[in-house]
């Protein structure tokens, strides 16, 4: 599906850049909520937007010495690329992986460093699993983008929202703690 308005196709494309510095969870968290304040549509939009488009892909450079990553490009594509888990993931292993090059990563000092998944207990204990009925079927997984079928396992997060049971636990223990609609942090 794509956007037909004109001034708002105008405005998700406008160049930004975005200044991450440390490379952390939060930073990035932060990074997307800046963007949502400067236009409070890409959330309403996040899935309408064709990311197809190689055409204008945001530009990462990565400062090794200040660990910090700079993001330039269309605002609502720099804003689907800070909220993938793969790349908030990606950017907190280059970090510490520059960090262990450079002697600056101290194992300790970063043990108790902020958590970026759920154990599978705490998946458990945290998220309420139930089988769809024929209430669900018109309803939609916003991470596989399929319909919910009867019979299914699918997950209720404690902000309400449904998702397939084995895609949100896979995005959970995985890649990050946080409802991946409305960043929730489950912790």
């Amino acid at each position: 599906m794509s956007i037909k308005n004109t001034r708002l196709q105008t405005s998700f494309n406008k160049d930004v850049n975005v200044t991450l510095p440390f490379a952390s969870i939060s930073s990035v968290y932060f990074a997307a909520k800046d963007l949502e304040n400067n236009n409070k549509l890409l959330p309403r939009y996040f899935y309408r937007y064709n990311m197809d488009s190689i055409q204008n892909y945001p530009e990462v450079t990565y400062d090794t010495e200040d660990y910090i990553f700079k993001v330039k490009g269309p605002t609502m594509k720099v804003y689907k690329m800070l909220l993938n888990p793969a790349f908030i993931q990606t950017a907190k292993e280059l970090r510490v992986l520059t960090m262990r090059a450079n002697g600056q990563y101290d194992e300790d000092e970063y043990e108790d460093e902020e958590p970026t998944t759920l154990s599978n207990q705490e998946f458990d204990n945290k998220i309420k699993n139930i089988v769809a009925n024929s209430e669900h079927v018109q309803k939609m997984c916003s991470i596989t983008r399929e319909n919910f079928v009867i019979g299914e396992k699918i997950s209720i997060t404690p902000c309400g929202h449904l998702f397939k049971t084995a895609s949100i636990k896979e995005y959970l223990t995985h890649y990050g703690n946080n409802c991946p609609m409305c960043r929730h942090e489950f912790n």
